[in-house]
């Protein structure tokens, strides 16, 4: 049977960016994203991915290569699929255009497992 986690990070009072997300071993499907300053949400990437303690983070581009991965979030809560966007990402965090007015916590769900099988992801 697939396991399910549920992983929160949050964006500080008066804050820009969330803590940095390590993703690894697992599928991820989903974020929520609750009651939030109106903004767009970016996806930031550590350079190769791999190095988490690098100020070097950079936005993640669209599929199409024409822009930044945007996140529209707003007034009322919402949710996001994520799994083809971060498939092969291990680190990552998210940006909010504005300064939030309040903590936010931003749930990151994710799947351990295949639900058909029950047996590991392949």
């Amino acid at each position: 049977m697939a396991r399910f986690k549920e992983t929160v990070v949050t964006i500080p009072l008066s804050g820009f960016v969330s803590g940095g997300v390590a993703f690894t071993g697992g599928t991820l499907i989903s974020l929520w994203v609750p009651t939030v300053t109106s903004v767009q949400m970016f996806v930031q990437v550590p350079p190769g991915s791999l190095d988490q303690a690098s100020a070097s983070w950079v936005r993640l581009q669209n599929a199409l290569g024409s822009g930044d991965f945007t996140i529209a979030a707003g007034p009322g809560s919402k949710a996001f699929t994520l799994t083809d966007v971060l498939k092969d990402i291990p680190y990552f965090r998210f940006e909010s255009s504005l300064a939030q007015s309040a903590v936010r916590s931003l749930a990151l769900m994710s799947k351990y497992g295949d639900l058909a099988t029950g047996g590991p992801l392949a």
